[in-house]
This record gives structure tokens, C-alpha cells and sequence, in this order.
């Protein structure tokens, strides 16, 4: 993870999204050591929070596994959180 950090902090940089939707604390924990966020996921899961000029939505890796953590329409909720804040975003 240290050695995609550099990596990852220039695609931010060109790309410049309004919007980065993190799958899973591997991400998270990436994102971290770019810029400090003090999430977790198991918190911070389907709230936007602003970080570095963009927001930040955390939200579980989509695979069987998740459901012993999150039910579906725990997460299907959570993605509707995405359409809402692409919505509020784009229509700045």
C-alpha cells in the first residue's frame, strides 16, 4: 500500500474528482496515508465527509462476504447516499 500511495495521490491530482467512492478499508487506509481522514469503515460507512477539496464516500467492497457485515438493503441504501450526493454535486 505504502509504494501506490505516491501513485494514487498524482491520479487525484489529474482526475480531480468531486466525488471518490472508497470500496472496502483497503482504500480507506490508502487514501490516509495521502491526506489524514480518521475514518474507519465500519463508522464511517455511507456518510459523506469532505476531504482534500472532494468528498468521500466510504462504502463496503460489494462481494458475498460483505453481507455477514452489512445486509443488501444496508448497502442498497448506501448507494442511493452516492445518487444523492452525485445529485447535490453536479447540480452545484
Amino acid at each position: 500500500m505504502a509504494r501506490c500511495a505516491r501513485w494514487l495521490w498524482w491520479r487525484l491530482r489529474v482526475v480531480d474528482p468531486l466525488i471518490v467512492v472508497v470500496l472496502g478499508t483497503v482504500p480507506l487506509g490508502a487514501l490516509e496515508r495521502i491526506a489524514p481522514h480518521g475514518l474507519r469503515l465500519a463508522e464511517a460507512v455511507g456518510r459523506p465527509t469532505r476531504w482534500q477539496g472532494r468528498w468521500l464516500l466510504p462504502l463496503y467492497h460489494p462481494s458475498p462476504r460483505t453481507m455477514a457485515r452489512r445486509p443488501l438493503r444496508q448497502q442498497e441504501e448506501d448507494w442511493r447516499v452516492l445518487g444523492e450526493l452525485w445529485s447535490m454535486v453536479a447540480g452545484a
